[in-house]
């Protein structure tokens, strides 16, 4: 399942994927020396991301990524794994159209990076 409410503008998003990559990467789910690579790869990965997305497109990840980290603790604490509802969060807030297959697994309702230019 891993990879925003705020709108375009510096201050949403960097306090989001702030918020996201603190989610992610320093987590039960990360062992403690591999959390600064963690950190360090999910920003370029959303600093790629940005490039890619226009400003109306920005609003779209900024959910997801919101989205994703608000789940996080309780997936941690289901062993790191998620369940079913919290993918269909996922999907729900991710995936922008359920009838394209964006990560081309075969499955066209199971994109959760597609807000975020495929990125976490």
């Amino acid at each position: 399942m891993l990879a925003c409410g705020g709108g375009s503008g510096g201050d949403d998003w960097d306090s989001t994927v702030e918020r996201f990559r603190q989610a992610v990467c320093v987590s039960a789910c990360v062992p403690d020396d591999l959390q600064q690579q963690c950190l360090d790869d999910v920003q370029v990965d959303l600093d790629q991301a940005r490039i890619e997305l226009s400003d109306l497109d920005e609003a779209d990840c900024l959910d997801c990524l919101d989205v994703k980290a608000s789940l996080l603790p309780a997936v941690a604490a289901n062993g790191c794994q998620s369940t079913p509802a919290q993918d269909a969060q996922v999907f729900a807030a991710c995936d922008l159209d359920p009838d394209v297959d964006f990560d081309g697994d075969g499955d066209p309702a199971n994109d959760d990076d597609e807000a975020c230019a495929g990125f976490p």
